[in-house]
């Protein structure tokens, strides 16, 4: 199966001034660590920071990955040092994962004393080799976010850079 891109069932998005809304509901973390933990084994908790850069115009771009050097997911954000005006954008990427390839970009949106932690969904894309790989991801994301995923061919064949549009 070549790229797909998630068309519905995407997560909620929580109130940016609502405690217990942000706190309460399912992040693309808590999807990940229940991915790998449920089709791999393995722990991705934890993570680890690889590389950062400022480059021109206040912005700090960091890169890392959680899990193992063979199974997990690398991780980019991107965040302007100058205002929390803008969102930290933020793509997974996996890696290792049996049957399946998911990269997820999102933001989070600055939710005043709570910084950046309102989540704001943009796109997931997946590729799967086997519909019991499809299967497998979907029952997941059901249980995570009690919506069913469905997903249709993606407009180009690649996701491209993590920070352009689809």
């Amino acid at each position: 199966m070549g790229w797909l891109i998630l068309v519905e069932g995407t997560p909620d998005e929580p109130d940016a001034w609502k405690w217990e809304e942000i706190v309460s509901f399912p992040t693309p973390l808590d999807f990940l660590n229940e991915l790998f933990a449920s089709l791999c084994n393995v722990d991705t908790r934890k993570g680890r920071t690889t590389e950062k850069t400022k480059i021109p115009g206040d912005t700090r771009i960091v890169r890392g990955f959680q899990g193992t050097e063979s199974v997990g997911f690398q991780w980019v954000e991107e965040e302007c040092l100058e205002t929390s005006m803008f969102p930290v954008r933020v793509e997974h990427e996996t890696y290792g994962l049996p049957g399946m390839e998911v990269r997820w970009r999102y933001r989070r949106e600055y939710a005043g004393q709570l910084g950046h932690a309102a989540f704001r969904h943009d796109c997931v894309m997946a590729r799967f080799d086997t519909e019991e790989a499809m299967t497998q991801f979907q029952g997941i994301w059901r249980a995570v976010f009690g919506k069913t995923p469905v997903f249709q061919p993606a407009p180009t064949e690649s996701p491209g850079d993590p920070f352009n549009e689809v």
